[in-house]
């Protein structure tokens, strides 16, 4: 297995080279980097040319088929495959695209159950991290359908048999919603959506009527229907009308947030694994180690969670170490003051280092099965 860490400055885009299968997990660069990209302090690449390359590769390579993993819908981690759709949005480019599981037992499968969930979440949360969780979902599942075969919710215990490699999904959560049965009746955003999404429920049922129907199996929306319902949810703070529910059910249940309940997993054979975290807090990652039993475990690398700033504490009083840590932390000034030198902690044994991708300018090398570089533009690691 080998990993490639690209440099995308404050975002994440990583490939797995597996031997029969390419998994690129994240791809995307949210915050604005047109003064670093183009300088040779940084040596950024830019998210464009990286989107072309990896069309470009896809196409010609006929030996692997390639997979994607979305581990949130936060920009620093999408856009790249948005800017893919936008290049071309009738390629189907992966395999499988792997997106963080929804808690709801509807009947209706595949990317129709995800929709139904995140509207029944849009419509019944007053919360507004929950709220944007369910818009930006909204946008970006029916692109990802557009770009996959396949669309695949994952959650704790899932694992792929097709990457032919041991593997595992640590989250989100496995636990299914249990609430009132009208909340989890489809027909109850089928036949109230009028209701529920004003002004514009009529044109968004109109489109999504085709989805709903048992004849059509839906794994794919149109480029136009994908269109238009972006366009129709774009201004959604002033366009949408939410029902102010007096309780609050769904989001004392649920507690979304697109942080805490992203993607989480850990690949590689026994004595040879690798863990990616994502951007979950503290007490969450607690929870990841205690519902998957991962104390006292020590991995050959981790990648550290939210740019090198959370999940350190959690990692090291539950004694996990590893052989080496990354991470996608973007330019020293970011926002995030990242990545946190308490991650150190998690290193063994001390001839272990943890790399930074364009952190302080030039990322600090030691050989660790790395293919070096002076300033790079991405790391690349052979487990």
């Amino acid at each position: 297995m080998r990993t490639i860490f690209y440099n995308v400055g404050h975002g994440e885009a990583i490939k797995i080279k597996l031997e029969h299968k390419i998994i690129i997990r994240d791809f995307g660069q949210a915050l604005s980097t047109k003064k670093y990209i183009g300088n040779p302090r940084h040596n950024l690449l830019d998210i464009d040319c990286l989107v072309s390359y990896l069309i470009k590769e896809i196409s010609q390579n006929k030996s692997k088929t390639y997979d994607a993993i979305v581990s949130h819908a936060h920009e620093d981690h999408y856009n790249g495959f948005e800017k893919m759709y936008k290049m071309n949005p009738k390629y189907k480019f992966f395999e499988n695209s792997y997106i963080p599981w929804l808690p709801f037992g509807l009947k209706t499968k595949g990317l129709n159950s995800y929709l139904l969930s995140l509207l029944i979440i849009l419509s019944m949360s007053k919360h507004s991290k929950t709220r944007d969780y369910a818009r930006r979902w909204l946008f970006l599942a029916p692109k990802m359908s557009a770009l996959s075969k396949h669309i695949i919710p994952v959650k704790q215990g899932y694992s792929e048999p097709n990457w032919r490699i041991q593997n595992r999904f640590l989250w989100p959560s496995d636990k299914v919603l249990t609430t009132s049965s009208s909340l989890l009746e489809e027909s109850f955003l089928v036949n109230h959506i009028d209701s529920v999404l004003t002004p514009i429920s009529n044109q968004f049922r109109e489109i999504l009527s085709k989805y709903f129907d048992d004849e059509i199996q839906g794994e794919s929306f149109s480029t136009e229907d994908i269109e238009h319902m972006e366009a129709l949810l774009k201004d959604n703070e002033a366009r949408i009308n939410i029902i102010r529910r007096e309780e609050t059910v769904l989001f004392n249940l649920l507690k979304l947030e697109l942080d805490n309940h992203s993607v989480v997993f850990e690949i590689g054979e026994e004595d040879e694994k690798s863990l990616f975290l994502s951007d979950a807090y503290n007490p969450t990652v607690s929870r990841i180690i205690n519902l998957n039993k991962l104390n006292n475990y020590h991995y050959k690398f981790i990648k550290t969670g939210h740019h090198g700033t959370r999940g350190e504490n959690a990692l090291f009083k539950q004694n996990i170490t590893a052989k080496c840590l990354v991470s996608c932390s973007g330019p020293a000034n970011n926002r995030w003051s990242g990545p946190s030198l308490a991650y150190n902690k998690l290193l063994s044994p001390s001839s272990s280092k943890h790399y930074c991708l364009d952190w302080n300018y030039i990322a600090k090398w030691n050989k660790i099965g790395i293919y070096n570089f002076s300033i790079p533009k991405a790391m690349v690691f052979k487990i």
